[in-house]
């Protein structure tokens, strides 16, 4: 990746652009960078520990877990203002987030929430042995590890529907996209028993279900609206054919076609 390209990288993370920041990963832009920014991960994190605004956290989760999904490489080492030696990059994000103990967001916390999801839901493993050491030698951060991987253990193995055999798990919500947890959000029951036991079965994951819930559920309603105009100007109801048209449109183009503007 050339200059131009990793200045431009830069200058989105530090904006916190996440819609930039995938279209010049969409371009192959590297994550990784050198020297002092051993990984991108780290330009973002002043600007987040220093912001105290409506929606920050839910705008760091996305941001890190974008990077961390691109390739984002936390045991490269870089050389920190913030500690002696050459330490990962995980072990500087812990450590920009030590003078910030009141920010509304821990940076620390995020990376191990996601770090933990991606071991448990596909074979690969994140941490290296320094990286494993060092959150074994610190209490708090292996606590909350241990406690993520656990409250995903349970969600693999409970269902929504307990009574249904082919009712979906809390964790495939996690993984299923947007178009597909919509369907699930069709029914009124789900919706309820969703919405009455999420956060407390599973707080450490309750605001990414809550998040991923909400764009399903927000989606379902347009799609309902959308359908109830094209089965009236068509006269013709084929839900599955009208999720497919549904996608075929543009944000905008949905907005002017049911009027949501």
């Amino acid at each position: 990746m050339g200059h131009v390209d990793r200045t431009s990288l830069k200058k989105a993370c530090l904006e916190l652009n996440e819609a930039r920041i995938r279209e010049l990963i969409a371009e192959g832009a590297n994550v990784n960078g050198s020297g002092h920014l051993a990984s991108l991960v780290i330009v973002s994190l002043t600007i987040i520990q220093r912001r105290n605004e409506p929606g920050i956290a839910r705008t760091a989760r996305r941001l890190l877990r974008l990077l961390l999904d691109s390739g984002a490489d936390l045991n490269r080492t870089c050389s920190s203002p913030q500690e002696e030696g050459n330490p990962t990059i995980f072990q500087t994000i812990v450590c920009y987030n030590l003078p910030y103990p009141d920010a509304a967001v821990n940076l620390p916390r995020i990376v191990l929430q996601h770090v933990a999801f991606i071991e448990a839901t596909t074979e690969r493993q994140i941490f290296n042995e320094v990286n494993s050491a060092y959150i074994q030698a610190n209490a708090e951060l292996f606590t909350f590890y241990t406690l993520c991987k656990a409250e995903l253990t349970v969600m693999g193995s409970s269902r929504v529907f307990e009574r249904l055999v082919h009712s979906v798990t809390y964790l495939e919500l996690l993984t299923q996209t947007v178009r597909v947890v919509s369907r699930y959000t069709r029914s009124e029951e789900f919706r309820n028993i969703f919405l009455a036991t999420y956060h407390i079965r599973f707080p450490v994951y309750a605001s990414q279900l809550r998040e991923k819930y909400d764009e399903a559920d927000t989606r379902r309603q347009r799609m309902d609206r959308f359908t109830a105009v094209m089965s009236s100007a068509m006269n013709f109801d084929d839900n599955d054919f009208h999720d497919v048209l549904y996608d075929s449109f543009s944000e905008e183009e949905i907005n002017n076609f049911i009027g949501d503007n």
